[in-house]
């Protein structure tokens, strides 16, 4: 059965800096004097989005930028919406990420998993809305970004990139000084503030993971700005350093329940029922695939020295 919808308000982090969308695919709004959203969203909340864009008062021929954290399919779901109507927007992304999504195989689910999400939120009453139909949209990163560069939208708001790695290919980080604000999409893994407990994503590669939690850590964020489950009030580098310690904690159980003799698959499901009691926006058989691609990557390095150090 479907709840009723309750309106989800715009949050205002700080002066320049609001969080839109739903609590777990939160966008990110920067203004200067031009504006730039942060996260590419899901298509369910696209007139979510537009509705809470009204409501602060941001004008949508002010927004100039869409910056993508990673391209995964939950987090790109607004931008075939968005961009045909914003044609004065630019897609900015790693070349990596223009890579993907050019890619039909990386494309083939998309629209799918997109659908299956909207359809979520309209269950547990986050939006009215399905995904808006946008069949044949093709990705196209307007803007190639890299380590070094930055985006300078005005009145003092200039946003620094840095390339991380671990848990997708085309990963960046996004950091702004004035106001401190940390962007790190996945990097840090899926947070649940409720249990205050990490759920490691080291997709790609464990030891890029912790390098790029540990470097992340040396930026002096006075908060951060997560993919899922929004803004974390606080000291950056003391989250992130409880990220790192809960990515130890997670492998090193991988590597001593399989080495102990228990079946990889066994040891996924659990995790995947753990994780889908904390949120409930990914099918089980995604979630239990992930889990099992974890435990191959801690395998992988389970001989590396100074992960965690």
């Amino acid at each position: 059965m479907e709840k009723t919808m309750e309106k989800i308000k715009p949050v205002k982090i700080t002066e320049n800096f609001y969080q839109l969308g739903t609590p777990f695919f939160p966008v990110y709004l920067s203004i200067g004097d031009d504006a730039m959203l942060m996260e590419g969203g899901t298509g369910g909340a696209f007139n979510l989005v537009l509705d809470q864009l009204k409501e602060i008062g941001v004008e949508e021929e002010r927004i100039k930028y869409i910056a993508l954290t990673h391209s995964h399919s939950d987090h790109i779901g607004l931008v075939p919406h968005l961009m045909p109507r914003w044609e004065h927007t630019k897609l900015v992304g790693t070349e990596k990420a223009a890579e993907l999504l050019r890619n039909e195989k990386v494309l083939e689910g998309f629209y799918d998993m997109d659908a299956f999400i909207s359809q979520r939120l309209k269950e547990i009453g986050e939006t009215n809305d399905l995904a808006p139909k946008s069949e044949g949209f093709q990705f196209e990163i307007d803007m190639i970004v890299d380590e070094g560069d930055k985006i300078d939208l005005g009145k003092g708001i200039f946003w620094n990139i840095y390339r991380i790695g671990g848990h997708s290919p085309c990963q960046i980080a996004f950091f702004e000084d004035s106001e401190d604000n940390l962007v790190v999409g996945d990097a840090a893994g899926l947070y649940f503030p409720k249990v205050d407990k990490f759920w490691p994503e080291y997709f790609v590669s464990l030891e890029q993971y912790c390098t790029s939690l540990k470097r992340m850590s040396e930026l002096p964020g006075k908060r951060t700005a997560l993919s899922h489950f929004g803004v974390i009030d606080g000291d950056s580098k003391t989250f992130l350093q409880n990220s790192l310690k809960a990515t130890e904690a997670y492998h090193n159980e991988m590597l001593e329940r399989t080495k102990n003799g228990e079946d990889p698959d066994i040891i996924a499901n659990e995790k995947a029922r753990w994780i889908l009691t904390n949120h409930n926006y990914m099918t089980f058989e995604i979630t239990e695939q992930m889990c099992k691609l974890l435990i191959k990557r801690s395998q992988k390095d389970a001989d590396k020295e100074g992960l965690f150090a």
